[in-house]
């Protein structure tokens, strides 16, 4: 998340809008810096199933 952050930084107008689905939508990008946005996003983003998938154990393992 720091490097988006960094990345939108100077970038005018530009904004993140969240979902209520855990999603994430990044606001009033020009055609250019959405390339730059989408490079970066691609390198992090998951490329098998499983890295697609997560869960949650509740808090006594999760606070540890």
């Amino acid at each position: 998340m720091a490097e988006i952050l960094e990345l939108i930084r100077p970038m005018k107008d530009v904004y993140f809008r969240l979902s209520m689905i855990e999603g994430m939508y990044i606001v009033n990008l020009t055609g250019s810096e959405v390339k730059k946005v989408y490079e970066l996003l691609d390198a992090h983003n998951a490329r098998i199933r499983l890295e697609c998938s997560s869960s949650y154990i509740g808090v006594p393992i999760c606070l540890k």
